[in-house]
């Protein structure tokens, strides 16, 4: 099963939308700056 989800960074006013069916390990790659769009951008 996949999952979308919506990330939000109001500090540089970014949203991203993502699909993935490991949400813990997709949402991890983000926080670890692996995931391309959304490395320079901190935290969502």
């Amino acid at each position: 099963m996949y999952i979308i989800y919506w990330l939000i960074n109001e500090n540089f006013n970014k949203t991203y939308i993502g699909f993935t069916n490991n949400l813990k390990n997709r949402l991890k790659e983000h926080k670890n700056k692996r995931v391309k769009f959304t490395r320079n951008f901190g935290n969502f």
